[in-house]
């Protein structure tokens, strides 16, 4: 038996309804084909704030890391006569932005979870930061032992060795710490999170050069005032200067 006349007319327009604007056959698909031409419409200005959006905080990430020259000319006491310990700063930054990018990713990816309501546990600010500084303290050992390693293959002995390794120890377990609470920090800020994923390098790498300088000295005997102290021997060693600390 066939279907009555206006049965048969409210078939017709539901097949209309759901029919595909480009083939005519495939259901749903020609509200998704309205939602693209609205994205393509706006994709231009859409764009061009994503553009300067990144484009500031690269600036920005390029000031702060600026830094870092001037940190390395107040040491530079430490460089003159320890210049062993530069040989190794790019490996200690490396391994500090390496282990905060870790701990960032982790964090970002829980917050993901959170905000689309599939994360199963209680999201827990304190459980996520406390997991985390766990897992950087073995780290940290770990790698503390791989640059023992590395020292020994080349030749680097005693009390620089060890303010290298201390250095690595000490820089990998603050990344990630930092690494962890810092895409939490921007998250309470009500900003973007994956911003943590390009300021985690920037931050361990002016923070690394900052620890190793410190360690460093701590470990060689190097006073963290050398460089004034350094400064005003070599004023006192002309014989202006002699002359000028003689008046006084």
């Amino acid at each position: 038996a066939g279907l009555s006349r206006p049965a048969a007319g409210h078939a017709a327009k539901v097949a209309r309804a759901t029919r595909c604007s480009v083939c005519g056959v495939c259901p749903g698909q020609s509200a998704a084909a309205g939602r693209l031409e609205e994205e393509d419409a706006g994709g231009e200005t859409a764009s061009l704030h994503k553009f300067w959006h990144r484009a500031g905080w690269l600036v920005l990430l390029l000031m702060f890391q600026s830094s870092s020259s001037v940190i390395l000319e107040r040491f530079d006491p430490l460089i003159r006569a320890h210049p062993v310990v530069i040989y190794f700063l790019t490996m200690l930054v490396g391994a500090g932005g390496n282990a905060g990018g870790q701990s960032t990713v982790l964090v970002v990816r829980q917050l993901a979870l959170a905000a689309a309501g599939k994360e199963s546990d209680r999201f827990s600010v304190r459980g996520i930061v406390g997991g985390e500084v766990s897992v950087g303290a073995r780290l940290a050992v770990v790698l503390f032992l791989g640059t023992l390693v590395r020292c020994f293959v080349f030749q680097v002995r005693g009390v620089e060795c060890l303010a290298i390794c201390l250095s690595m120890l000490v820089i990998v377990f603050a990344s990630t710490a930092i690494g962890a609470a810092l895409p939490l920090l921007l998250n309470r800020l009500r900003m973007d999170p994956a911003h943590a994923g390009a300021t985690i390098q920037v931050v361990m790498d002016v923070s690394g050069v900052t620890l190793t300088c410190v360690v460093s000295s701590l470990v060689l005997g190097m006073p963290l005032t050398s460089a004034v102290s350094v400064g005003v021997a070599n004023a006192t060693s002309t014989p202006h200067g002699r002359a000028l600390a003689g008046a006084h």
